[in-house]
């Protein structure tokens, strides 16, 4: 330990008189002096640009100012839109959704989907596109609602108007098509 001070001490020692004798020896020197360069002389400051003409008309002087929005009046993005419920007739309705254009029986059932509560049967179009569909959805062009969803079928609630005006139901079910087609 005491030989690493001493070790320390005289580096440290060394390195100032190194200092000192570097500095004396350089003082002694006059600094040559540099020629005189011809002072570089500034650009003449540019004219300033007339405004641009807007429609044939001078600009306005006043400078322009970034648009602020106000939201006040206007509905937040994030809130779901709030509307008037419109009373669509029957035909218009089930026309709007793909799996009401087709009677029930050209719907093929062709899987299940199970996640926490939620399960959505796979319905099959007769032109091969496939929906997920849930409970309380309509399907088929009789005006069916999907009543319940198991592991091999959807059963599904019809209504129409039968004889005499008399509103007439009946429960009808797809059921899951396997791999060898039943």
């Amino acid at each position: 330990m005491k030989q690493h001070f001493s070790m320390c001490r005289a580096l440290f020692v060394f390195l100032v008189s190194l200092g000192l004798i570097t500095g004396v020896s350089g003082c002694d020197k006059k600094p040559e002096p540099q020629p005189q360069q011809a002072a570089a002389k500034k650009p003449a400051p540019k004219p300033e640009e007339p405004p641009p003409l807007i429609n044939g008309d001078e600009a306005a002087d006043v400078p322009e100012e970034p648009p602020v929005y106000d939201p006040a009046g206007k509905r937040n993005p994030f809130d779901p839109p709030k509307g008037e419920i419109i009373d669509v007739p029957i035909d218009e309705e089930f026309s709007l959704m793909p799996l009401t254009r087709h009677e029930l029986t050209e719907l093929k059932m062709v899987g299940v989907i199970w996640g926490g509560k939620i399960t959505k049967a796979l319905i099959e179009d007769p032109g091969g596109t496939g929906y997920a569909i849930g409970v309380g959805e309509r399907i088929g062009n009789s005006g069916g609602v999907v009543t319940q969803i198991t592991e091999t079928e959807v059963v599904v609630k019809e209504e129409f108007r039968g004889v005499g005006d008399r509103i007439v139901s009946r429960e009808s079910s797809l059921q899951l098509i396997t791999a060898g087609g039943k």
